[in-house]
């Protein structure tokens, strides 16, 4: 079972869309907003970010507007094959691996000198109720969060969460 780790330090927007830039290697622009939707029916991608011990650090949650279109935007795979994503309420498994590496580079902004590094354990893309249970609850809780609208110049916009566990 995952245990969780509170008190953590979370990267601002700046920071967040500085990175993001320069993995897609495209313009990204962010506003913040409220947190991503975490209904039991609505399909996301949970990112799961922990300590050497396997203790929860981070949680990173994305809708699937911003999940689809990282996962093309990363590799250049057409921005139309990512709204057909959407559509289809499903990823290909290329789309998958690719926001994996995105989730994976996110994770070097949580690293912090005071503290022990964290790395990305597992990324889920499902409705809350597809979630392993240690999860389920946690992504429902809101503290210490950014809540990010994020547009990626020619991809489109999706919303983005990163929150301490």
């Amino acid at each position: 079972m995952l245990r969780v780790h509170s008190t953590s330090k979370i990267p601002s927007g700046e920071r967040i869309t500085t990175l993001l830039h320069r993995l897609f290697g495209k313009p990204v622009e962010y506003s913040y907003s409220k947190p991503v939707k975490t209904l039991p029916w609505l399909r996301i991608g949970v990112a799961v970010y922990c300590y050497e011990d396997d203790t929860i650090a981070f949680l990173g949650l994305a809708d699937l507007n911003f999940s689809s279109r990282a996962g093309a935007a990363l590799t250049l795979i057409p921005a139309n094959v990512a709204d057909h994503a959407i559509i289809q309420q499903k990823l290909s498994s290329y789309m998958f691996r690719n926001l994996y590496e995105v989730f994976n580079g996110l994770g070097q902004l949580l690293n912090d000198r005071e503290k022990q590094p964290v790395y990305l354990k597992a990324l889920h893309l499902g409705s809350r109720m597809d979630l392993p249970d240690s999860l389920r609850e946690l992504v429902k809780t809101n503290q210490s969060n950014v809540d990010l609208d994020l547009h990626i110049s020619g991809y489109g916009g999706g919303r983005l969460t990163i929150m301490a566990a």
